[in-house]
């Protein structure tokens, strides 16, 4: 990340981006797109906004700010 020690962002200043419909995504720090880089994002649902069974090739963490939220997890 841009600074290991500590970065403000406010909400205003994010740079939303449709993602699927109902969905913004915004990059706060670093570059989703280097491999192995640290990075966080933001997502803003609407509400009733369902996004689709998908996985991601790495670990990740997940905070939900406001919502409620659900996880399916599908094996084979």
């Amino acid at each position: 990340m841009s600074n290991r020690f500590s970065k403000i962002v406010h909400f205003e200043n994010l740079e939303w981006a449709p993602l699927i419909k109902g969905c913004d995504l915004a990059s706060v720090d670093g570059d989703p797109n280097a491999e192995g880089a640290p990075f966080v994002l933001r997502l803003r649902c609407a509400d009733g906004a369902k996004i689709p069974a998908h996985w991601h090739p790495t670990d990740e963490n997940i905070t939900v700010l406001k919502a409620a939220w659900g996880l399916s997890r599908r094996t084979g």
